[in-house]
């Protein structure tokens, strides 16, 4: 239980910089994304797929 918490959690925190990038672009990041927008979506995804048992 806590392993499928810590990976949803890490999903929410992903799609959240996502999100955020987009709809508040006024906003100064605090810092940077490596290989945005491509790593955030494929942790999303990796942590997806490990919740779902893939």
């Amino acid at each position: 239980m806590v392993n499928i918490g810590t990976l949803f959690a890490s999903v929410l925190v992903c799609a959240g910089v996502r999100v955020l990038r987009k709809t508040r672009v006024d906003l100064r990041p605090g810092f940077r994304v490596p290989g945005s927008p491509f790593v955030p979506i494929v942790a999303i995804v990796l942590g997806v797929a490990h919740t779902r048992g893939a």
